[in-house]
């Protein structure tokens, strides 16, 4: 900035200093002089936080940096100068660098791949810096997201690393000795990734060890490496005799199928390019055998793509029963959602949470992802099944508190107890269940003796009944005989699930440099348990008035909770005392 010095005459010095200026104010009266001045600090704002957040983050995953070559920015740089219209600088470029492209290359012109590239840079970049600067109100609060979150999902952050030092060796050259170690029951206990990618692929491999390994295989390595190692076990060398050779490469194709159809969401953008030209390549093989593989591989894909589209498509060898509604008022806009029966209630509160429950991946159940800031990003489906466990709880005690007569609070009381009735013993929603058991439950709810006291004695007794059920005892036995005797469709209650993940995932995950895959196996056994339900979707009639309700339900704080609670039935008030 600029400093005036005073004119006129020099006063002679005293004995005092000069009196002190506060200067802590000049940026305000800067800025009111000369508003030019912060509206142009204003516009190049986002662009020094873009370059001070580059400083400090380093961002962008190493794969990332070395592929973004110099000849990469040029061709961005004339893509955008084309797209612009400024043919003559193209030109100059073109001819100083000695780099172009052909017009299939650039795409279709529909923006500059450069803006659009630094556009999500400066997006989320500010993303970042917004939660750094002043805290979100509550509407603009991201579901348990903090700043880790936000980095790792963008992969702006290494996550925790994966895998072993057997990833860094070729296939074909790890040594035979230590690699493999079985348990007493002839299972595998310890090995090496290498060599469980050799046991998968070989010729009288069980595809049970195949659907584990590929259910598994994340909480240990990446899908890219996975493909790196599939591509290694394929090329095999020239010592092995080639009929053995044949057998491997159509089992390493068959391998690659597999996890195709079964686990396609495991392939990014990236991978998919990559496994198109390990396609392309085995179109021109030489061995019949071998270029058919191309052919059982793109069917894969199809199949995979396909399969997605005719799940957002049900088909039912029943006929799907009409909903119990009014029609002279479902269309009502002050519809009071107490009004419909308790068993389309239950439906639709089935439709909403298969809709979150049938979403979930393996994938997202492998190292707690659910509660490490680190892994948040890649447990989005179980989070958001874990959120809507915790509305619906909030929503059954908000509701009922809300009511302020004693008899109206008894009645709503009852209603969601015959709901969580129907949920359990005709729908077997065992996660709805558990999650209305929850909200009456809670203490500010539990505490109000003269309201449990209105409910008739077969309600008292059907939510006895739910409670035993339901309950944690001996680590939820009950839940887990009654679970087993149960027909899909069927939400299991996912709380048992992510106990029992937690508690294995306390075993240590590898073992003198190998993968510890006993650990692995008693994952399996309890992802396998969740899969199993998520295949059979309700016979429901969806009503979107109903839906539209229960998802955007009222709900309090625990703290209003409790002090509306001592409004309702004071402490130690006798029934003569409160409203009824």
């Amino acid at each position: 900035f600029f400093c005036c010095m005073p004119t006129g005459k020099k006063r002679k010095a005293s004995g005092k200093g000069p009196a002190p200026v506060n200067r802590d104010d000049w940026k305000r009266r800067l800025y009111e002089r000369n508003p030019e001045i912060l509206r142009l600090k204003q516009s190049i704002q986002p662009l020094e936080r873009l370059q001070s957040f580059v400083d400090i983050y380093e961002p962008g995953r190493e794969q990332i940096k070395q592929q973004l070559t110099h000849e990469t920015i040029i061709k961005l740089v004339i893509q955008h100068l084309t797209y612009f219209g400024f043919y003559e600088a193209r030109e100059l470029l073109t001819k100083e660098s000695g780099i172009d492209f052909e017009q299939d290359d650039m795409e279709d012109f529909k923006e500059s791949r450069l803006l659009h590239f630094i556009r999500e840079a400066f997006r989320d970049s500010e993303q970042i810096y917004s939660l750094t600067l002043e805290p979100p109100s509550e509407e603009e609060k991201v579901e348990n997201c903090d700043l880790e979150d936000i980095l790792c999902s963008l992969e702006l952050m290494e996550s925790e690393q994966l895998g072993n030092a057997s990833e860094n060796v070729n296939i074909w050259d790890e040594p035979k000795e230590g690699t493999l170690s079985y348990d007493a029951e002839n299972q595998i206990k310890y090995v090496t990734f290498n060599k469980l990618v050799e046991l998968i692929s070989r010729n009288n491999t069980e595809m049970s060890l195949v659907q584990l390994f590929l259910t598994t295989y994340q909480s240990f390595a990446t899908p890219e490496l996975l493909f790196s190692k599939l591509l290694e076990r394929f090329n095999v060398p020239d010592r092995i005799p080639q009929s053995e050779a044949m057998v491997i490469r159509v089992k390493v194709g068959n391998v690659l199928r597999k996890w195709i159809e079964n686990c396609f969401d495991d392939f990014s953008p990236e991978l998919v390019s990559r496994l198109n030209q390990f396609i392309k390549e085995l179109q021109y093989n030489e061995n019949k055998t071998i270029a058919s593989l191309s052919k059982s591989i793109r069917n894969a894909i199809t199949k995979a793509e396909k399969k997605d589209s005719e799940s957002k498509v049900r088909q039912f060898n029943k006929t799907t029963p009409a909903p119990k509604i009014n029609m002279k008022t479902i269309f009502d806009p002050q519809l009071d959602i107490f009004s419909i029966s308790e068993e389309e209630i239950a439906r639709q509160l089935c439709i909403i949470e298969f809709r979150l429950f049938s979403k979930i991946r393996p994938s997202e159940l492998l190292n707690q992802s659910w509660s490490k800031p680190k892994y948040k990003h890649r447990a989005m489906n179980v989070l958001r099944l874990i959120n809507r466990f915790n509305t619906v709880s909030m929503w059954v005690a908000t509701s009922i508190l809300k009511i302020p007569g004693l008899k109206a609070r008894g009645k709503l009381m009852a209603k969601f107890i015959k709901i969580a009735e129907h949920l359990l013993h005709t729908l077997h929603n065992f996660n709805a269940t558990m999650a209305i058991l929850a909200g009456l439950s809670w203490s500010s709810v539990h505490r109000l003796a003269w309201t449990r006291k209105e409910l008739p004695p077969n309600t008292q007794k059907a939510l006895e009944e739910i409670e035993r059920i339901l309950s944690s005892d001996r680590s939820f036995q009950a839940y887990r005989t009654h679970i087993a005797d149960c027909n899909p469709p069927c939400i299991p209650y996912l709380g048992v699930y992510l106990t029992d993940l937690t508690f294995i995932d306390e075993n240590p995950d590898n073992m003198n440099g190998m993968i510890n895959f006993t650990k692995r196996r008693l994952v399996y056994s309890v992802i396998s348990k969740i899969q199993q339900y998520q295949q059979t979707h309700y016979n429901i009639q969806p009503v979107d008035q109903i839906i539209q309700q229960l998802l955007h339900v009222s709900i309090l704080d625990e703290t209003s909770l409790y002090n509306l609670s001592l409004k309702r039935e004071p402490r130690k008030a006798e029934r003569s005392e409160i409203k009824l």
